[in-house]
């Protein structure tokens, strides 16, 4: 291995595998591997080349993937917590609610009575306008059946007729 050279040596600290020798120290060489294919070798080189490029890929594809997942985890953490929050306000709107829904109840029941104590003053209201109107009639009979004695009635200061008898 007493071939290598400075850049052979760069590319093995770079991890890189090392690369076949040159045609310049082929010629040192041509002796051991006499039926070494140059298109082969070409191959090979393309080959390395290629395989170091794909690796070098993958690792971007990791690295971007890693960031990826890492501002996902944050999402997740924030949105968590958004969803802690909303679903604390979504008790205390049910809670609300549920005070509502009772105080609706109870005006329902109040708002219930007060229809009914309203059917009943409107009943006696129509009771009291009859006995009114009863009154109204009986009174414009006792008026003029006592038409003959007009002489001895008299009006009160509230408008309303006495009889004097004298």
């Amino acid at each position: 291995m007493e071939s290598f050279n400075n850049n052979d040596k760069r590319t093995i600290a770079l991890g890189m595998p090392p690369l076949p020798p040159t045609s310049e120290t082929m010629t040192g060489q041509s002796s051991q591997k006499p039926n070494i294919d140059p298109q082969k070798l070409k191959r090979t080189l393309a080959n390395r080349r290629n395989a170091k490029m794909h690796h070098l890929k993958q690792i971007s594809k990791i690295t971007k993937l890693e960031q990826t997942v890492h501002c996902l985890e944050g999402d997740i953490a924030r949105y968590s917590m958004e969803i802690h929050h909303l679903k604390r306000q979504r008790d205390l709107f049910l809670i609300a609610n549920g005070d509502l829904k009772q105080k609706l109840g109870f005006r329902s029941l109040e708002t219930g009575s007060k229809k009914a104590e309203y059917v009943e003053l409107k009943k006696e209201k129509d009771e009291l306008q009859k006995v009114y109107v009863e009154q109204q009639l009986k009174y414009e009979e006792v008026m003029k059946s006592n038409m003959a004695d007009a002489q001895f009635m008299v009006m009160d200061p509230l408008g309303h007729p006495t009889y004097n008898f004298m």
